[in-house]
């Protein structure tokens, strides 16, 4: 329509001046009238208009900050002349429209969209509705949040701790390694409008003051907690959900209405398709769901029974429920909690006892099972199992789940699981459907963990991914438990796992725990795998000292093993250690030794790892002709064996570099594409981050600044989102140096800074010398070869004191800035 235009802004105001905001809502009025904007789309078209006047008006005046947002509320009622919104009803999977929650709706829009409140908690009984009220939220309000709605389910987080990353994830910003969530959030929420529904949040409530510093540091951030328990926090706003409307006995066409009988009569159809309301039943239909509170999930369940039991029936069985389970005074079970657990108690007893005990075993799946793991878990045998999936998902007490041509799963409500957790605790064999659980995970771990670096590395992690919850259920079990080795076992062969997928600090947490209960016990290759694993991710956390002592603790138990294979791989992260410490003649023995061990052991991929660390360590010890013949043959057996996994994309980018320094350009760009075309393919974040920077290298020594400056600053991004300080530091040196050769020396300098800092975070000797030699080169640029030249004489002197030899790269560009500089000079 024209009116967000250049010309239209400027010809407001008699030509001259943007419109201050009363202003700007008369002419929103006058538009409106005049028809200018779309039928159907007034409310978007009106916040585009305003959030471009606010935008224009602030960067013309850096003092008029304080611009209002849109009111929509305002526009609606005032504009449109619209008491209440039009409010779609949202259909549940059962195609079930909401029932009586219409003034609920308008009220939560009004806080949200008129009021502008940044967190309500919708407080409520289990089984009131909450979730489904807050999904109806998102049809009806997604125009009014410029940066969209998102809802996101905690029903599987079980730790406080990991609640923000657990949001960070939802909204798909890159998790990994030492990533504090809360930094990531803050500078992603910055002045987004948008609304976070954080449902089932009353088990993290020791979380809330992570939920105050969002809200304290994201202006524009609103929050819709559904809770059974307030957050008790200074910005919260309650709304108390109640279950819906009693039924009044005021004749039959007022209790024809009522949304809770029509929420019965709804479900009820669904289970027998020819049931009708009518005279004889509508009373009776008012007193089961008088009974029932008028809980909307209490009622769905009972509504089900229909087609196996008349209504009478049901309102008879539920006295007899009722009357069982009515607590005394100084029951433990919550208040509010009663006539929903009479509910479930009631669809409980009706089960058969096969299906009762499989209801109680399937609570022990945090996210979740196919039918193939329910029924290794139990006692029951296959068509018992499927019987009883088919009887629990009927009567409503689990889902059924699928994606695309992905096996079917099924689930259940988090209410529902904490009852059956509660069955779960009362069977006799508990303990053994318990190490059935575990065991059934580690095996999938342990199945999995050879192939997970390989060509099906993605769908593996995937699988792994789906999978987690109940992994992470299954090892936080074995733990509690006491039960060590199968703790070391899960906790050893799912570090790859965490890594990749951004899970280091959940995961490092947990296996220390395990290691922890391994304390007293005798050596064990579990024991020995977990210590390899924790010192992993302590060296990806950059805490060198941690991980040296796990890497030299499981060396100690794998030789106790007579191991070879774990004496190799403890061996070779400990050179891989030393390496980055600059103690090149530890490194290179235990290298070698790994080598030795790997050829005896006759797997081509781990002696082709070998030859590719000791080929790095040669690079970094200035000696590129024995680089070049290690990682050749390194080549040669991941050729051979036909890997096509992360391990050769990290090759082929030490390949580029390596020709890079031979001045083989040809060959660093082959390497180098092909590397960062698998890493991408393996989706491998770090090693993606190495290719880049190879290829922005090949790009400077062609002079074509604006390549290597383009690649720099997407590994830089990379390495930030991933919290890889190693890469970081790289990147940020390599992104300073572009900055340098485009003329732009005071965000060179600050880069080198920034690369400096985090070299000397994680002892890189060598990332600190390279920096050097960068801002050696910044001040000669800057017209400042004294400068320079005392820079470099300083690198010269800790490259000695060090021991860390410089490369020839290196050295020939020290020598050539030297020479610029005494001419200079």
């Amino acid at each position: 329509m024209g009116l967000t235009g250049p010309r239209m802004l400027q010809t407001w105001e008699n030509g001259f001046s943007l419109p201050p905001a009363k202003r700007l809502q008369r002419l929103l009025e006058i538009f409106h009238e005049r028809l200018a904007f779309s039928p159907d789309q007034e409310v978007e078209e009106a916040a585009r208009l305003w959030q471009s006047v606010k935008t224009t008006f602030e960067v013309e005046d850096t003092n008029l900050r304080g611009y209002p947002n849109f009111d929509a509320g305002w526009f609606i009622e005032k504009v449109l002349k619209l008491e209440k919104m039009a409010l779609p009803a949202l259909a549940t999977s059962k195609n079930v429209p909401l029932m009586g929650r219409q003034e609920e709706l308008a009220e939560l829009r009004d806080l949200l969209v008129k009021e502008r409140v940044p967190l309500i908690c919708m407080w409520g009984l289990g089984g009131v509705g909450k979730t489904r009220l807050a999904r109806e939220l998102i049809s009806t309000l997604s125009p009014f949040f410029a940066d969209g709605i998102h809802f996101i389910g905690l029903e599987t987080l079980d730790n406080p701790a990991f609640l923000l990353a657990t949001i960070a994830r939802s909204l798909n910003l890159p998790l990994t390694e030492n990533t504090d969530p809360f930094e990531i959030l803050k500078a992603y929420l910055g002045n987004r409008e948008l609304l976070l529904i954080l449902d089932n949040f009353e088990h993290l409530l020791t979380a809330s003051s992570l939920v105050q510093s969002l809200l304290e540091n994201s202006p524009h951030l609103q929050l819709l907690i559904t809770s059974r328990e307030a957050l008790r926090l200074p910005q919260e706003r309650i709304f108390s959900l109640a279950p819906l409307p009693a039924p009044l006995p005021e004749g039959e066409d007022s209790l024809a209405n009522n949304p809770a009988i029509m929420l019965f009569f709804a479900y009820a159809q669904q289970a027998e398709p020819s049931f009708k309301l009518k005279t004889g039943n509508l009373s009776v239909i008012a007193q089961i769901c008088l009974k029932l509170d008028n809980l909307p999930l209490a009622i769905e369940l009972a509504a089900s029974r229909v087609g196996v039991l008349s209504v009478e029936q049901i309102n008879e069985r539920l006295n007899n429920a009722l009357r069982l389970l009515n607590s005394p005074r100084h029951s433990i079970f919550p208040e509010r909690h009663k006539s929903l657990r009479a509910t479930l108690e009631w669809s409980y007893q009706l089960l058969q006892p096969a299906d009762r005990q499989l209801l109680a075993y399937l609570a022990l799946f945090r996210n979740g099972c196919t039918a193939e793991a329910a029924e290794v878990i139990t006692d029951l045998d296959t068509y018992q199992v499927l019987d009883g999936l088919g009887a629990l998902y009927n009567q409503n007490l689990i889902m059924r789940l699928q994606e695309g041509e992905s096996p079917v799963r099924f689930t259940m409500l988090q209410v529902i699981r904490e009852f059956a957790l509660q069955k779960f605790a009362a069977e006799p064999q508990n303990e053994a459907a318990e190490s059935r659980f575990i065991n059934f995970y580690l095996q999938l771990v342990e199945e999995i963990e050879p192939n997970i670096q390989g060509e099906k590395e993605k769908a593996n992690l995937d699988r792994l991914e789906l999978e987690y919850p109940n992994i992470r259920e299954a090892l936080s079990r074995a733990i509690n438990r006491g039960d060590t080795n199968l703790a070391l076992r899960l906790g050893g062969a799912i570090w790859i796992f965490w890594w990749r997928r951004g899970y280091v600090t959940e995961g490092r947490t947990l296996l220390e725990q395990a290691l922890r209960l391994s304390d007293a016990t005798p050596s064990t290759l579990g024991k020995a795998r977990a210590l390899n694993a924790a010192g992993n991710l302590a060296d990806i956390q950059g805490d060198i000292t941690s991980a040296k002592d796990y890497f030299e603790k499981s060396l100690s138990v794998y030789g106790e093993l007579v191991d070879l294979r774990g004496q190799s791989n403890a061996l070779n992260n400990l050179g891989n250690l030393y390496s980055v410490l600059g103690e090149y003649e530890l490194s290179r023995s235990c290298l070698e030794k790994a080598l030795e061990l790997r050829v005896k052991i006759g797997n081509p991929q781990l002696i082709a790892v070998a030859l590719h660390n000791l080929g790095r360590l040669a690079r970094l010890t200035g000696d590129n002709i024995n680089g070049r013949k290690y990682y050749e043959q390194a080549l040669q057996y991941f050729r051979q064996s036909g890997e096509n996994s992360s391990l050769l994309a990290q090759l082929l980018a030490n390949l580029a570099n390596l020709s890079l320094d031979l001045d083989d350009l040809a060959a660093a760009q082959q390497y180098g594409e092909e590397s960062l075309e698998l890493a991408r393919f393996q989706n491998n974040k770090t090693i993606q981050i190495y290719a880049l920077q190879a290829l922005a290298e090949i790009a400077l020594d062609r002079k074509d600044w604006s390549t290597a400056y383009q690649n720099y600053k997407l590994g830089s991004e990379m390495a930030t989102a991933i919290d890889d300080h190693m890469c970081m530091g790289i990147t940020l040196n390599g992104l300073g140096r572009a900055h340098t050769e485009l003329g732009d020396f005071e965000n060179g300098a600050r880069c080198f800074l920034q690369s400096r800092k985090l070299f000397e975070t994680i002892q890189s000797k060598e990332g600190i010398l390279n920096v050097l030699i960068n801002q050696a080169y910044l001040l000669y640029r800057q017209g400042e070869p004294q400068r320079a030249l005392k820079r470099l004489e300083f690198l010269q002197k800790q490259a000695e004191k060090w021991h860390t030899p410089l490369g020839p790269r290196n050295r020939r560009e020290i020598e050539n800035l030297i020479a610029y500089c005494s001419n200079s000079g």
